[in-house]
């Protein structure tokens, strides 16, 4: 995913026959959180966290900031850690992401966390995950790459 993301990025940021690429495609994005992996759930659980926030944003409430693309760019730039981080527990894995999120994205951390605290999770995350996976396996993904 990562080394593949800049040369995308920089196609569609292009241009084809003097126009703009984005001007002349459907693009659609579909997440897809390869369980077989450790830690890429918690990441992905976070997807719908983001999300809403965009929509909150696109709606004018107060202090909404839409940081989907910023998020997405930062799972890219930290993918190597996530996916090696085999030797922390679920848990360890959600307070080290929450913490460099808020960080590097000026997040709140508590809200983050509130994400993997299914009584508190207002974003059905780990449902909505759950839909993000199995429509990958249905129609998106038909073997490993």
């Amino acid at each position: 995913c990562k080394a593949f993301e800049p040369g995308f990025q920089d196609f569609l940021d292009g241009e084809v026959d003097g126009k703009p690429t984005l001007d002349q495609i459907k693009l659609s994005r579909s997440y897809f959180p390869l369980t077989y992996h450790h830690s890429t759930w918690q990441p992905t659980k976070l997807i719908p966290y983001f999300v809403d926030t965009c929509y909150a944003a696109k709606a004018g409430k107060d202090g909404a900031d839409c940081k989907f693309d910023a998020y997405r760019k930062w799972c890219f730039a930290n993918q190597d850690w996530i996916l090696e981080a085999t030797d922390k527990s679920q848990q360890e894995i959600q307070k080290t992401l929450a913490a460099k999120i808020a960080k590097d994205l000026t997040v709140p951390e508590a809200d983050l966390l509130q994400v993997f605290d299914e009584a508190k999770d207002v974003h059905n995350s780990e449902g909505r995950t759950r839909e993000m996976w199995k429509y990958g396996t249905i129609k998106l993904v038909s073997g490993t790459p």
